[in-house]
């Protein structure tokens, strides 16, 4: 075969190569771009909390708790259904929590020294709730048959300065404040500072709280599938 005949055979068969490799360059490219989607959702959506129990160990020491009150309590907070449902730049946060443990163990660490049986411990729990949510504009709140539930409402997304505000301070219970407790208590306005870290959206604001403290609040949430 002669040297332009090798050249014509040879040409094409390169360009196919080139091309196949182009392709599959391009379409591991998309796949990279698709992953990468994935791993970082958008804000909007329904998000769950995540390591509450973390959350609150730090809320109760910060708060004046003793670490043994931290360290047998917290995981029972790990009971508590709470999200966060963002639609354009509306955001609404709502927990349902079930404190029946949570009440039982309290009681038999300390709280039976004030209280002659659970019964009168949980009513008075109960009291201390729904007292806490008196005359709240942006709040609905219930506690029956020992299920706390919460819509704080009137949340509000700003995307550009990475922040979600609501008009009060979230309850956790009743006990603890969902933020910098001050002595306005739940009647706070709060601004929390945001990020998205791989499929995790974080919360943080920090302050000083009613104990002229200075006090950091995270919180964690994955982001809950259509």
């Amino acid at each position: 075969m002669s040297k332009k005949g090798i050249k014509r055979y040879i040409l094409p068969v390169f360009l196919s190569f080139a091309c196949v490799l182009s392709g599959c360059s391009q379409s591991n490219s998309n796949n990279g771009n698709n992953t990468s989607q994935e791993e970082n959702p958008t804000i909007e959506g329904t998000w769950k909390v995540k390591d509450f129990s973390e959350t609150v160990y730090k809320i109760i020491i910060d708060m004046g708790g003793s670490e043994e009150r931290a360290q047998a309590l917290k995981d029972y907070y790990n009971n508590i259904d709470l999200k966060l449902t963002i639609k354009d730049k509306d955001v609404v946060m709502t927990n349902r929590f079930d404190v029946k443990d949570l009440l039982e163990a309290d009681f038999k660490r300390s709280g039976y020294k004030r209280y002659k049986d659970i019964e009168h411990y949980t009513k008075n729990r109960e009291l201390m709730f729904k007292t806490s949510q008196k005359n709240l504009e942006h709040t609905e709140s219930s506690f029956e048959n020992n299920v706390i539930n919460i819509k704080l409402k009137d949340g509000v997304l700003d995307t550009d300065k990475q922040t979600i505000s609501f008009q009060e301070t979230p309850t956790i219970d009743g006990l603890y404040t969902l933020g910098i407790e001050t002595k306005k208590l739940e009647k706070e306005p709060i601004t929390f500072n945001y990020k998205i870290e791989g499929k995790e959206l974080i919360l943080t604001v920090s302050g000083k709280n009613r104990k002229d403290k200075d006090q950091t609040v995270v919180i964690k949430f994955t982001k809950e599938k259509n």
